[in-house]
């Protein structure tokens, strides 16, 4: 019976990882190098929905480490608008708390607004929230690092 219930839970595990496409594994190539050698925007080409590919990397792509973090950033540089529900995701859910430090560090290269509330949402509802001020208080953006001042403890 019991090898029975192994071969039911491989095949489910099997099921729920959805298979890459060649555009992913491309991508996935093209990320994995030691060395980042193409911009976002050179990856972007590589794919019909760059924006798909990238989530999908993010979030199956297990090694070297660096792919689903250099992922994450084509998705902040490129495509911030349409991922906003991601974003926000990354930026309270603990078991992402990764990917929040990385938008958190790089919160200057995404559009004011969206990264206001981001910042708000990290400070406010994330699961660091006096780690998140603090780094919010280092950017070089003066809209958003005042966010992080004492003066704006509500949101």
């Amino acid at each position: 019976m019991s090898s029975l219930i192994l071969s039911l839970l491989l095949v489910a595990a099997a099921a729920a990882k959805p298979e890459p496409t060649a555009e992913q594994q491309a991508v996935y190539k093209a990320l994995s190098g030691r060395h980042e050698s193409l911009s976002c925007t050179e990856l972007d080409a590589m794919s019909s929905d760059p924006l798909g590919t990238y989530l999908y990397l993010i979030e199956h792509a297990t090694q070297p480490a660096w792919v689903g973090m250099r992922a994450a950033r084509c998705v902040m540089l490129n495509h911030a608008e349409a991922a906003r529900p991601q974003l926000e995701r990354w930026v309270v859910e603990p078991e992402l708390r990764g990917l929040g430090l990385l938008l958190v560090g790089q919160i200057d290269e995404l559009p004011l607004p969206l990264a206001k509330e981001l910042a708000v949402k990290a400070m406010y509802e994330g699961p660091d929230p006096d780690g998140m001020r603090k780094r919010i208080a280092r950017a070089r953006t003066p809209e958003i690092a005042a966010l992080a001042a004492p003066a704006a403890t509500t949101p």
